[in-house]
This record gives C-alpha cells, structure tokens and sequence, in this order.
C-alpha cells in the first residue's frame, strides 16, 4: 500500500536538477553580533530590520547605520498589565503599515507600525492554533501555520481591526490531497502566491490567494531534493530554503526549480539558522545558536549564460516553427484571424541580437517573459481550433461516404473501402498532430468521395459529370495563371512554366480519353504549383511593401536634405541618392536587398545632416570671426588717426 507521504511524492512532479550551475554569487556582507540575544525571526522592510528574541517580549526595529545596528523602535511591553503588551513574540511579518506577531502563547496580534499601538488581538478557538510557528499577512488576510494541526489558518478582515475564521490551508477545508500538510513551519507570500515550508513531506507547497493549488518544490518520483524544510525566503528569481540541519540554505531558481546553489560553511559557518529574509539583493539570515545576524550579498549579475539561453533559444525557435506550421493550417481553413508569426520571428531576430552582444539575461526574459505565454496560448488555441474544424471535415466527409453506399453499384465497393481506409489515415493523422497532412488528405478524400458519388448514380454520366467538372477546373486554373504569370515575371520568381503546362496538357488529354484516375493526378500536381506561386508572390508582395517604406522615408529624409543649402554649402547626396538608387532597380526583383540599401540610405541620411550641421557651424563662425576683425581693425585705424591728429596740434 502506498502511504500518504508516498501519495503526496506523486503529486510533486517537475524538472529538478541537482547540477549546481554558476547562476548566482553569495558573499558575506556584514556579521553582526546581537549581544548574547538568541534570534527567533527576522523581517526586513522599507530599509528597517524586524526582530525577534528568545525570552524577550518585544519586537525590535532596526536600522543599520554606517554598519551599525541601532534601535529604532520597540514594539511590546514588560507590563503584563500594559495594552502594548504582546508576550513572548516567536515570529514577525510587515504589511503596509502594520506588524503582525504571533506569539509563544499562539496569540496574534496586528500592531501600528507607526505608533506602536495594537490594533487587533486575536486569541479566538476558531482560528488560534494550537502550535503556531509562523505568521504571514496580504490585505484582508491573515495566515497562521499551525504545525500540530497540519494546516495553515486564514483570517479575514470583516470589519476594520476585527478578524474572523475564514477557512485554511488543509486536507480538511479543500478536500484535495494537495493540500494534505504534514508539519508545516513556516509561510512566505510573494505576489499572488503562498509558499509553505511543508516540513514532513519534504516539500514547498504553492498556493494562489485563492486557494487554488500551484505546484511544488522539492520531491521528485524516486529521489528526495528537500529534506525537512523548516524556513524559507523568496525574491523574484529565488526560493531560498533552510533544512532540518538549519545549517546550510539551498537556492532554488524559481523558473525551472532548479537548485543553482548551496550557502553552507564555504561561505558562513552557521550553528542553528533561526530565520531568514531576502530584500534589496541581500539575504538576511538568523544564528540562535551564533547570537548573530548574517547579511548576505546576492549577485545575480551571471543569472543566465550562453549554456542556458541556447538550448532554450532552440526550443522556442522549434515552437515558433510550429506555431507558424499552424497559422499556415488555420489559414488554409479560411480561419478569420490574424496571423502573428511574423511578429513572433521578429521577437527571434531579438533574441539572436541580445545572444549575439552577451546580453543573454534580457534575452532569457524576452522568450520566457513574453514570448512563452503568447507562443503556448497560441500554440493551444490553433491546435484546438485546427482540431475540431478537421474533425467536423471528417465527420461530414464520412457521413457523405456512408449516404453514398446506400445506392453504390457492386462494382464500386473496391473504391468505397479504399476511402474508408483513407478517412481513417486522415484521423490518425489528426490524432497525432499532423495537421497539414490531415487536411491535404481531407481535401482528397473529398475529391474522391465527389467521384464516387457521382459513379454511383452511373458511369457514362459520372464521366461527363467529370469531365465537365475538372474541364472547369482547368479554365479556373488557366485563369489563375494568366493572373498571376506578369507577378512572377515582374518579381523575378522562378516558375516552371515548361511543367505546368505540360501538367496542363496531360489533365487536357487524359480528360478527352476519359482517363480521371491521371487527370485527377495532372490536375492535383498543377494546383500545387500554382498555389506554391500563389504564396510566393503574397510573400514577394509582402516583403516589396515594407522595403518600399523604408525606401519612401529614405527618400523623404533626402528631399528635406537637399532643400538645405546654407549659403555657399551644400550637403553631400551622391552616397545618399547611390543607395536609393540601388534599392530602386532592385526593389521589386529583390526587395530584402533594396530594403537594407534604403536602410543605409537613412544612415547616410543622419551622418550628412550632422556634417551638414557642422559645416554650417564653422561657417557662421567664420563670417563673426570676418566682421570682429574688421570692426577691431576700424577701430584700431580711427585711434592711430586720432593720435596723428593729435601729434601735429
């Protein structure tokens, strides 16, 4: 029989590496000693330090000042007879302006920060727990682990200060095995999630606000990765998780909860951790047995290196490759939506570009930050989409197979099992994903059901029926070529015009002998050139419209250059009017080459208009420094003939 801990292993299933990797750096920053006081918690917030002491029935608030640890503000009183009066506190947590505390005595309280003043004092049998070890709070609500229960009690505000029972963390309230708790110790809320320190299960367990089960860390089918944990800590890239041992800290990457480092005696030699609290990229850590608080350097400046971004580089181009694969399905089932791969390759040119200059962090978030949820969302809804507009194709082909058999000539039974074969190809492949292979098949089967049926009313009609069916085909077919023949040749797309033709004339003459089985053939290899040529000359056209912009903004910007002349200086255009040039005779016969012409053209552009600018500067210059000299030597002139004047008198 599989125990309950052994059920609780099952439910944890994710990728866990425990190949340490160069993620992130830990240095000591400080050691502090707290002066034969044995920590019991610590919270940092707003830049102030929150701690509690074994035997102490207050709360102390510090700051650290020039790498001093002064008091700020005490939170309790000694007076038992004292309103401040909280007793012994074991744990402590900051939300906007209030403490919440919990007690040695299983009493919580929510205190003003600012004045000290206790606000709320909760002792109530609905929600006190009978071994309460950590305290948690978010808006309205209140968490209290309560490890001999195995739950975790929430609170909720009803009124201002005045809190009620509003259910827990447990087998008992949620009714799922996610929930089965066993020993928990300890309770951190980062943005819409609660993590719990699942002591005996050897887990972290995650929960939405809304109770909702998220996940877990720490137990893998078959092999244990967390042992115990008793107290935890969260940032936006880690999980920081301290064992049974309370001696060492494993670093957990909160992405892929995968173990990227360990702070064990290599770094600090911690006796007995007591709490730990991660802000501002320190990690600020507890010694009971040290009497002393450790504050960590978190460096996270080698997050994500080339080993890390490239294989998932790889993996999101193969998912964009797919996704694009389903766009081009959906596209094909005339579905009325936009089609976003070409935003998804530009993102990919992103991702390349930040790779290829190191930035392999800011390429990391691009792709699992943005483009993961999009890719997936679409990935789902193009799957579900293409999945059920195939399978009503094949619901209807089928049901028009099976109406056909009712009046279907002996002699056509050979055909009717063979179409049935290929429905059921058709459905396998639709089954395993091949979707474009599905509908390729569909659009056959179609073709050939059209056939069959019309055999079945009679063969000499079923061949006339044909002949005028894929006759027209044919003149649509000549019709769309005649349309799109001066695309081709005006964006140089290379065509075989020499096989179409002769595909052409095969479908032609195979029709005049009454041959379907190789018109059908000619005529299916035909459509597929001429779709190909299709989806060329869209691409072509695609692809000449955005050079054409860049081309026309070049232009613009060398028109406004041009009619810049200075005085006697004018700008230089010829390199700016060579590579509009270029891009102009090449712009419908190669129009990536005639968009990067335009490109430089721009570049150009901005360059001249900064010399321009220059020149234009030293000019003015000029023309000051002409007239200052001519003035001063006026001036000079007049007081040489003033003192010529002077010496004759």
């Amino acid at each position: 029989m599989v125990s309950m801990n052994g059920r609780i292993v099952l439910l944890c299933v994710f990728v866990f590496f425990f190949a340490l990797a160069d993620a992130v750096n830990f240095s000591v920053n400080q050691t502090i000693s707290l002066n034969d006081n044995r920590p019991t918690s610590v919270f940092v917030d707003e830049g102030y330090i929150y701690l509690t002491f074994s035997g102490s029935n207050h709360v102390q608030r510090y700051n650290l000042t020039d790498g001093r640890l002064r008091l700020d503000r005490r939170y309790g009183s000694d007076d038992t007879e004292s309103s401040n009066f909280i007793g012994v506190p074991i744990d402590v947590w900051v939300d906007g302006d209030y403490l919440y505390v919990v007690n040695e005595e299983n009493v919580i309280f929510k205190i003003e920060k600012g004045t000290s003043d206790i606000k709320f004092k909760g002792e109530s049998d609905s929600y006190k727990p009978d071994s309460a070890a950590a305290v948690a709070a978010k808006g309205d609500r209140i968490y209290l682990v309560d490890t001999e229960n195995d739950r975790v009690n929430i609170l909720l505000e009803a009124h201002e200060h005045d809190y009620l029972s509003n259910g827990s963390i447990s087998y008992t309230f949620l009714g799922t095995a996610d929930a089965l708790l066993n020993s928990p110790r300890d309770i951190a809320i980062y943005g819409d999630e609660i993590y719990v320190a699942d002591s005996d299960n050897d887990r972290i367990a995650v929960f939405y606000t809304n109770l909702t089960y998220a996940g877990c860390y720490g137990k893998g089918i078959g092999q244990a990765y967390l042992s115990s944990p008793v107290y935890i800590a969260l940032d936006g890239d880690y999980l920081y998780v301290v064992g049974w041992g309370r001696r060492t800290i494993d670093v957990i990457l909160r992405e892929n909860r995968k173990r990227v480092a360990s702070i064990n005696s290599t770094i600090y030699a911690f006796k007995s951790i007591a709490g730990i609290y991660a802000y501002d990229s320190k990690l600020y850590v507890v010694d009971e047995n040290n009497k002393s608080m450790v504050i960590l350097n978190v460096d996270k400046t080698t997050l994500q290196g080339y080993d890390e971004v490239a294989p998932l580089y790889s993996e999101m181009k193969g998912d964009v490759d797919y996704v694009c694969g389903l766009y081009s399905v959906a596209t094909a089932l005339n579905a009325n939506m936009s089609d976003k791969c070409p935003q998804y390759r530009e993102r990919l040119d992103d991702v390349e570009q930040l790779m290829a200059t190191g930035k392999y962090d800011d390429a990391y978030a691009v792709m699992v930050e943005d483009m993961r949820p999009k890719v997936d969302g679409d990935k789902a809804y193009l799957k579900t989409y293409i999945e059920n507009e195939l399978y009503s194709r094949h619901s209807g082909l089928e049901d028009r197979l099976e109406h056909s058999a009712t009046t279907m000539p002996s002699g056509l039974y050979a055909t009717y099992s063979s179409i049935n074969l290929a429905l059921q190809y058709a459905k396998d492949m639709i089954n395993t994903g091949n979707y474009s292979g599905a509908l390729a098949q569909l659009k056959e089967i179609e073709v050939r059901i059209g056939m069959l049926e019309m055999a079945a009313q009679s063969e000499t009609e079923t061949h006339g029926m044909l002949n005028e069916s894929y006759s027209e085909e044919l003149a649509s077919m000549h019709k769309s070529y005649a349309d799109i023949k001066e695309k081709l040749k005006f964006y140089n797309i290379t065509f075989d015009d020499g096989l179409f033709r002769s595909l052409m004339e095969n479908a032609s003459n195979a029709l005049n002998a009454y041959d379907m089985e190789t018109a059908y053939a000619a005529i299916h290899e035909a459509e597929g050139m001429l779709s190909d040529a299709e989806s060329a000359v869209s691409e072509r056209e695609t692809e000449v419209l955005y050079a054409n912009e860049t081309l026309v903004a070049a232009q613009h910007r060398l028109s406004e250059l041009k009619n810049s002349s200075f005085f006697i200086i004018s700008p230089n255009t010829a390199p700016i009017e060579m590579f509009i040039s270029n891009a102009t005779a090449i712009l419908y016969s190669n129009p990536l080459s005639a968009k990067e012409y335009a490109e430089q053209a721009l570049e150009a552009v901005e360059k001249e208009e900064k010399d321009f600018e220059d020149a234009k500067f030293m000019l003015l210059f000029g023309i000051a420094l002409m007239v200052f000299l001519l003035i001063f030597s006026g001036l000079v002139g007049a007081g040489l003939r003033f003192l010529l004047k002077r010496k004759r008198q």
